[in-house]
């Protein structure tokens, strides 16, 4: 009865084993293939990270050269823009210079003979070398000498006030032809300024698009990193808890394996121990045979021997 029932135990523990080690199997599978799926989730962002890097790059370069391309405008437009004023600086000077000019013309008419304007100075200096040639040339008395030097004079004062007039008044044609000159110059700027203040404003808005969708991007890609940090360290939770099942199952294996050597070694002490009862039966049959003094075959003999049933 002890070795049926401590063999009915075995069997009962190697059953329970067998169960335990196919729950564990079992969650092996289930824990395996939940890492294996987060990892595959961890792949798939992985590669969605990559391509979006790929655009964000793209991206930047293209916000980089177009940036650099409205920097460059922006110092044509600030130049430009630097003579525009300059020229308007030198207009405005100019027309105080203009307004002082006319002034002066002004005040030079009032104070001469209004016949003056008519007046060449050519004429005039030619009229005085004339009579300085005659005043050199020929005999004159101390009268005609003063005649003749008062002549001079008076022309000579005349030409002064003619050239005064005629200098007053090609200042203000210089002035008027320079001012006219800066407009045509502002004009030109003007036309050069537009296009490339419409190209500036295009590039700018580009500029700000591409900023948007870079920090978009930048953001998504930091938001798929963060997610994709979360699943690998539950994927890596999965992953220790598959590695101690996987030790748990090996124990369990183990253990069965000890069972089963011990269950086999059970069964072969209760064959050998029922063959043993009955070649005893068979023995004492044999030793009844003895007694009646009937011949026994070898075997029958040795089995007595085992025994110890023939008397010394």
């Amino acid at each position: 009865m002890s070795n049926n029932g401590n063999l009915e135990e075995i069997r009962t523990r190697f059953n329970e084993l067998k169960q335990k080690l196919r729950e564990k199997e079992e969650l092996a599978k289930d824990v395996r293939a939940k890492r294996d799926e987060l990892n595959d989730k961890v792949k798939k962002i992985s590669l969605e990270i990559r391509e979006l890097k790929e655009k964000y790059f793209e991206i930047r370069n293209q916000l980089n050269e177009i940036r650099n391309e409205k920097n460059e405008l922006f110092e044509k437009i600030k130049e430009l823009n630097n003579q525009r004023k300059q020229l308007l600086d030198e207009i405005k000077e100019m027309k105080k210079h203009f307004i002082e000019a006319k002034e002066n013309l002004k005040s030079i008419r009032e104070t001469f003979d209004k016949k003056i304007a008519r007046i060449n100075p050519e004429e005039i200096k030619k009229k005085i070398e004339e009579l300085e040639w005659e005043y050199q040339t020929k005999t004159l008395s101390i009268e005609e000498e003063k005649i003749y030097m008062d002549k001079i004079k008076n022309l000579e004062t005349l030409y002064l006030k003619v050239k005064m007039y005629r200098d007053a008044r090609e200042k203000i044609i210089l002035i008027k032809n320079k001012i006219s000159e800066n407009i045509s110059k502002l004009d030109e700027i003007r036309k050069e300024l537009d296009p490339l203040v419409e190209d500036y404003k295009v590039k700018k808005e580009k500029v700000n698009q591409l900023k948007e969708e870079r920090d978009s991007l930048r953001e998504k890609i930091e938001q798929l990193i963060k997610k994709k940090e979360e699943i690998r360290q539950e994927a890596n939770q999965y992953h220790e808890n598959l590695l101690k099942i996987t030790q748990d199952i090996k124990e369990i294996k183990d253990e069965i394996e000890k069972v089963v050597l011990l269950l086999k070694a059970q069964e072969l002490s209760r064959k050998i121990e029922k063959r043993k009862q009955q070649l005893y039966s068979r023995a004492q049959l044999i030793y009844e045979k003895y007694k009646r003094g009937e011949k026994l075959t070898l075997e029958e003999f040795k089995i007595l021997m085992e025994f110890n049933m023939i008397p010394k």
